[in-house]
């Protein structure tokens, strides 16, 4: 169950691909919510890198 868990933290699937994943696997409701809360966490860390990359590139740009 845990190198199933870190195995899904570490190829960063979706939160929509875990749940449905592990709805096939039945799943308690709880485990879900963590499933998701790991996905939703790592998207929301690659958007703010994204973010800061690009909001870094434009300031070099409009110098």
């Amino acid at each position: 169950m845990l190198a199933e868990r870190k195995r899904m933290v570490v190829t960063g699937q979706s939160a929509i691909d875990m749940v449905e994943e592990t709805v096939n696997k039945q799943y308690t409701e709880a485990q879900l919510h963590l499933f998701q809360n790991i996905a939703n966490r790592r998207a929301k860390r690659k958007a703010r890198k994204i973010f800061r990359e690009e909001s870094k590139i434009n300031a070099y740009e409009s110098r």
